[in-house]
């Protein structure tokens, strides 16, 4: 198996011929091109959109993880890029220096690697430990630009604190400059509740002398959920999110979308084509070792106790996700969020 190439579109295409033709018995003879490892099974916040059961209470820990990431450990040298993560705090789960070491090896195999957390219990010691391994991306989920409307979010009163350990990394880094080339962003996931507060987390980023933000759109999958959904009556998102846009620009400030969301664009003609990536490039592994495609999907793929990586990646459920695509056959999760792009 190659590693993954870095023409990955055009390869892309190749290979959508090739399924078209060949049906789904084809082979991707690349490794997926991102990983994404955990820290544990739980988190340490009760975030409002999140839409696992999560208990503020509990410790992350799982006993299989050791073997989880001992059995990923050729798969992910031939990764691009290796993600560390599961939702919220990574410093509270029982592996993080095991797992966090066993990453930081990556680096001399020519893979990014970078790491996830809501920063809110990331101690000192902790954050010397991720910058031991270098690494090239840290995401912070702040959803929120002051103490109030970060505790209706994240479900703990962590603000000050959070926001300090923010300060605490990029001190790190700019000690570190000359032998590390790190980029500390701060995340929102937009909602109903907090889109018109977009603007106040984008001067709050600017403060903080961040090196990006990463917006992305809430997809509801439960019905418990659906009030928090971005529809056609909030009207005044798109001049919202160009106002944000433009302020962040003047500021040189990086705003990046991480979903294509229609109230973000101009309006789309029913022939344009909505394609997802995550089965071509995605290989997610949970604490248990199960895999999914995309932090969406509320499916195992299959699971590398029992399987090799390589298995999966090629194995029949892959495969028949990326032949729904093409088919434009799409089933539960995916037809949602494809819905979400083409809401008419």
């Amino acid at each position: 198996m190659l590693k993954y190439p870095d023409n990955f579109h055009e390869n892309q295409k190749i290979y959508f011929e090739y399924l078209k033709k060949k049906s789904w018995d084809a082979i991707l003879n690349y490794a997926p091109p991102m990983i994404s490892i955990p820290y544990g099974t739980q988190c340490n916040a009760f975030c409002t959109f999140c839409q696992r059961q999560t208990n503020p209470d509990l410790i992350p820990d799982d006993n299989s993880l050791p073997l989880v990431i001992k059995s990923m450990e050729k798969f992910m040298k031939l990764s691009s890029s290796v993600y560390l993560s599961d939702w919220g705090e990574p410093g509270v789960a029982k592996y993080f220096t095991r797992v966090v070491n066993k990453l930081n090896s990556l680096i001399e195999e020519d893979v990014t690697v970078g790491f996830a957390t809501n920063c809110s219990k990331l101690t000192k010691s902790m954050i010397n430990i991720l910058f031991d391994g270098k690494p090239r991306f840290v995401i912070i989920s702040l959803n929120a630009f002051n103490r109030k409307d970060y505790f209706e979010v994240m479900g703990i009163d962590a603000f000050e604190t959070t926001i300090s350990n923010i300060i605490y990394l990029i001190n790190c880094k700019n000690t570190l400059k000359e032998n590390i080339n790190l980029n500390i962003f701060i995340s929102i996931v937009l909602t109903s509740q907090n889109y018109n507060k977009l603007l106040n987390f984008v001067k709050l980023a600017i403060d903080l002398h961040v090196d990006g933000i990463i917006i992305e759109e809430f997809i509801q999958f439960h019905n418990e959920l659906k009030h928090l959904l971005i529809n056609k009556k909030h009207n005044s998102i798109h001049k919202i999110y160009l106002k944000s846009l433009s302020f962040a620009q003047k500021n040189r400030l990086p705003m990046i979308t991480v979903q294509n969301s229609w109230y973000l664009n101009p309006p789309r003609e029913k022939s344009d084509i909505f394609w997802c990536e995550e089965p071509w490039k995605s290989f997610r592994v949970n604490s248990s070792g199960d895999v999914f495609p995309c932090c969406y999907l509320n499916y195992s793929c299959g699971n590398v106790l029992k399987n090799t990586p390589e298995e999966i990646w090629n194995g029949k459920s892959y495969k028949m996700l990326r032949q729904q695509w093409i088919n434009d056959d799409l089933k539960s999760s995916c037809l949602k969020c494809k819905k979400r792009w083409f809401p008419n």
